[in-house]
């Protein structure tokens, strides 16, 4: 009998360490990550007034050694429109109008509500497919890759990291989907976002050309100073009946 019972324990440890192991997190289909990332949006746009902000945009060509600057005052309104004013330049003139200039306007042009949901990570622009997780920075993050459903210049072929907890987008990287032109190869885009109380904002955006005419390029575009303004807090609504 005694050979029995420690027989049947051996037989059943295995399953009561794995039952008492820690469970590893379930992974989402890409519906319901997008889906939660849409709710998620929704909430936090809710909260956001608007906000000011600066922004250093740097062109550096290596093969010319050339370089543009510009220093622009972002201002952001809720639910997505962006304006910004040129503060200072310096550098290359040729750099500044006709790059920087256009990057600047084609900003503010995204930002238009017409336009707003052409970059926006969804199963309308993208085939998704989720590649799995990792920690960064003590946050767990959905790593999804994304493949352009057109060629679009607001898309990227590449992957995107997603806050599991706050449904944020924290880092995206890949190919721009649509060349600018025939004479600038595909930028290759790293772009960051910095977490403000509950709000995920821009932080710094790398892009790359390498073009047999032009060589290398860099445009840098970091963000800094940022100040917000929350939507006011909604009162409740009382409903009282008649006496």
């Amino acid at each position: 009998m005694i050979r029995h019972r420690s027989l049947e324990l051996v037989l059943l440890f295995p399953l009561l360490v794995a039952a008492q192991a820690p469970q590893s997190r379930a992974l989402l289909s890409a519906e319901q990550i997008v889906e939660r990332m849409r709710a998620a949006d929704a909430a936090r746009s809710e909260q956001l007034q608007g906000y000011t902000a600066f922004r250093r945009y740097v062109l550096y060509n290596h093969r010319f050694h050339k370089q543009g600057t510009i220093v622009a005052r972002l201002t952001y309104r809720s639910p997505g429109e962006k304006s910004l004013e040129v503060m200072c330049e310096d550098g290359s003139r040729l750099i500044r109008d006709r790059v920087l200039k256009r990057v600047i306007r084609a900003e503010e042009e995204a930002s238009e509500a017409a336009n707003r949901g052409l970059a926006r990570i969804d199963l309308v622009n993208y085939d998704i497919q989720v590649l799995g997780t990792e920690t960064d920075a003590g946050l767990t993050l959905y790593i999804l890759g994304l493949e352009p459903r057109s060629r679009s210049p607001y898309l990227v072929r590449g992957r995107a990291w997603v806050d599991a907890s706050e449904y944020a987008l924290v880092r995206l990287e890949g190919v721009v989907a649509k060349k600018p032109s025939i004479w600038v190869g595909s930028p290759v885009i790293q772009q960051t976002y910095v977490k403000s109380g509950p709000f995920w904002l821009p932080d710094k955006n790398l892009s790359t050309t390498d073009a047999p005419l032009f060589g290398r390029t860099d445009l840098t575009i970091e963000s800094s100073g940022y100040e917000i303004r929350r939507a006011p807090e909604r009162e409740a609504v009382v409903v009282r009946s008649g006496n």
